[in-house]
């Protein structure tokens, strides 16, 4: 059985399954002060308390969504804003735009990044506060996706051999592939496995815009690329706004029935979800940014290897309210660890 916390001024809103768990507020120092302890088979949840003096794990400037009512029955219907632009692979950047009448070439507003990644799910290009721009998957990485990766007989030396010097196979836990669709997300799969994939389809993690890994305590900052996508730019605290609707995204409300279903709360094949996405173009290409399946994501705390805490965005079909659905949720585990609720999906 699971079991909710309301908000409290010690923790802010915590989500616990039947089990225990760690929950984390940083003193900001490296010491453990603010913290309290408890271990789950899903890993660790960083979770800040919004009235601590410590620097915090999830930012406290992020403003909390409005909750709405929860939906007895799920009735997604499709979304009716401007189409975004999704690049395939392999797609080059023009830069600029022909006029309709004189054929004369103007600038475009922001350039558009060349998303040449050579497989994987389509990408959408993405332009920052800065003018620099990145591509990042419209979905996340699927079965199919993710077959087509072992059947190349990847090297090991795909996965970054700094922290991945372990790895002997890519192959994810349990039986692969699993019965259902190929565009359910790949699972059961550890931080070496996601970083190897997207190596392998001329990409990367997602990580720090510009280039490189996103510091460990920067996870809810516009810098890092994951966020500023959820984020719609850094406007929204939800991948479709800041009022938090149950069933928006796959997560435990997503069938019409409240709390954790085993029999029906299970990954859906990639954008499923028809109102899981943005607003407005770009981002409205985006699916499945809150729920499905958590995402790894390049923004670990040390460089040691299997052991290193890496986080988790965007939550999972087995949790699922306005707290851990928000785009400055970031649990952690381990490197090396797998399960059934945590996928990824790469950036360029």
């Amino acid at each position: 059985m699971q079991k909710k916390l309301r908000p409290t001024a010690a923790l802010g809103v915590v989500l616990l399954c039947g089990c225990s768990q760690e929950f984390r507020t940083a003193a900001g120092d490296g010491s453990d002060a603010g913290v309290v302890k408890r271990t789950a088979p899903f890993g660790e949840i960083v979770l800040s308390n919004p009235k601590s003096s410590g620097a915090l794990e999830v930012d406290a400037s992020d403003a909390q969504p409005t909750v709405l009512p929860k939906s007895p029955v799920r009735a997604p219907t499709p979304s009716a804003t401007t189409p975004a632009t999704e690049v395939p692979p392999n797609a080059q950047d023009a830069g600029t735009n022909a006029d309709a009448a004189t054929g004369a070439k103007t600038e475009d507003a922001a350039p558009t990044h060349a998303c040449a990644g050579s497989a994987g799910p389509k990408m959408v290009s993405i332009s920052t506060a800065t003018g620099s721009s990145y591509c990042i998957d419209a979905t996340e990485v699927t079965v199919s996706d993710y077959a087509a990766f072992l059947a190349s007989n990847p090297a090991v030396a795909l996965a970054p051999s700094t922290v991945c010097s372990w790895k002997q196979s890519f192959v994810p836990a349990g039986t692969f592939p699993p019965s259902g669709s190929g565009e359910l997300p790949v699972s059961s799969v550890d931080w070496c496995d996601a970083a190897a994939y997207c190596a392998f389809a001329g990409k990367h993690l997602c990580g720090k815009t510009g280039g490189g890994a996103n510091p460990y305590t920067d996870f809810a900052k516009p810098t890092g690329e994951w966020y500023f996508a959820c984020t719609q730019g850094g406007k929204t605290t939800l991948p479709y706004g800041s009022t938090f609707d149950p069933s928006a995204c796959v997560g435990v409300d997503f069938d019409g029935v409240s709390g954790f279903q085993p029999g029906t709360d299970a990954p859906h094949a990639v954008a499923t979800a028809t109102r899981c996405h943005g607003a407005a173009a770009p981002f409205d290409a985006l699916h499945d940014m809150a729920g499905n399946v958590a995402e790894w994501e390049d923004s670990c705390d040390s460089t040691g290897g299997s052991a290193d805490y890496c986080h988790l965005r965007g939550d999972s079909y087995r949790e699922g309210n306005a707290s851990t659905m928000s785009c400055g949720y970031a649990p952690r585990m381990t490197r090396s660890y797998r399960a059934g609720y945590i996928g990824f999906r790469c950036c360029l």
